[in-house]
């Protein structure tokens, strides 16, 4: 009779640390998922720019400085659109619009490095998951003693 309380108990305390292990891994994994997906989410709104209805968006200067075709343009027609676009430029005078025209000159065409915008792991609070896994947890220690509760008494049921 000692033998098989014990061997109950034994059968008992498997099913509820496999029910533990598995809601804590299982939650953790679910919450991971859907941390990620959030910051995908939100990198995904930032990249994309907001287009109005009825103007097409206006380049940044960054945008128009990077351009080859503004490149190819003449110093002349270069001063007129930056004027234009940035009005401490259009303030500065000839001499000084000529120097950064000449300086612009000198800069190399800088492509946009989107790799900063990828989902690294630094993002994910992982303590704040591990801690609700965990409680998640007691609810699979008290679920694998439900699962080794209707396996007993199906087991009774069938052998008797």
């Amino acid at each position: 009779m000692k033998g098989t309380i014990r061997r109950l108990c034994r059968e008992a305390v498997i099913f509820m640390l496999v029910g533990l292990v598995l809601a804590s891994a299982g939650s953790f994994l679910y919450l991971r998922h859907n941390a990620v997906r959030d910051i995908k989410t939100r990198m995904e709104t930032i990249k994309t720019p907001k287009a109005e209805a009825d103007h097409p968006p206006v380049p940044t200067v960054g945008q128009i400085l990077r351009d080859p075709k503004f490149r190819t343009l003449s110093s002349d027609a270069q001063g007129s659109i930056l004027s234009y676009l940035d009005p401490k430029y259009a303030a500065l005078t000839p001499e000084g619009q000529q120097s950064v025209l000449a300086h612009l000159d000198t800069l190399k065409p800088v492509p946009l490095d989107l790799s900063e915008w990828q989902v690294v792991s630094e993002d994910v609070d992982y303590q704040s998951l591990a801690e609700t896994s965990a409680l998640f947890g007691i609810y699979g220690f008290v679920g694998g003693f439900l699962v080794w509760l209707f396996y007993r008494l199906v087991r009774f049921a069938v052998k008797g």
